[in-house]
Parts: C-alpha cells; structure tokens; sequence
C-alpha cells in the first residue's frame, strides 16, 4: 500500500511539474509575441551598422550536457524543448542587443522575457 500511495505521488507531482512547464512555456511564448517587434528592429539596426553589428544567430538555454550535444546548426523541433532539456532563446537574446552590445542583467538568466 505504501509503494502504491508513494508512487501516486510521484505521479501527481510528475504532473503538477508537466503543468507548471507548459504554463512557464505559453508564458514564455506570449512574451516573445509582444518582442517580436522590438526583435526585428534590433536585427534591422545590428544588420545596418558599417562595421557589422551584432547579429544573435544562435542561442540554446538549458542543461549544460544537454547544450553541449546540441549542433549548433540543427534547429530545436517545436515542442521538443522539454524533452532535450533545452530551448532556443536567439530572439531573446537579439532583443537585449542595443548598440551592438548584449546587456545582460545581474539576475538569474532563468528569470528573462521569452
């Protein structure tokens, strides 16, 4: 009976977890929505400075091994972001370039927009 209740659970809080992602994931989704101008104006700048600005051109977030494995040429599959315990962060990151600077706050990487 113990074995049977632990593992209820476990299977509970496998799901509130599944939950509490897809909730941070359609978050996440929403912000990139609003960016998405901001994004393309930044790669407008950045793509117009003489010199060559800076252009984000790949960006993954997630599980160090997980990171490493990924080639940087394959694009992450939608949905598939939980399962390699990574996401495609590049529009984020455009957005925070500014004079051909990225400007990363002091905070958590996990807490940014998108």
């Amino acid at each position: 009976l113990r074995k049977y209740l632990r593992a209820q659970r476990r299977a509970a809080a496998l799901q509130a977890k599944a939950a509490e992602m897809e909730r941070a994931r359609d978050e996440a989704r929403s912000a990139l929505d609003l960016m998405s101008l901001g994004v393309e104006r930044s790669y407008e700048r950045e793509r117009a400075v003489a010199t060559g600005g800076l252009v984000i051109q790949r960006a993954v977030y997630g599980e160090s091994g997980a990171v490493q494995r990924c080639l940087m040429d394959t694009e992450i599959p939608e949905g598939e972001e939980s399962a390699l315990e990574m996401i495609d962060v590049t529009s984020a990151m455009q957005y925070l370039v500014a004079d051909s600077q990225l400007h990363l706050h002091a905070s958590p990487k996990a807490n940014l927009s998108g």
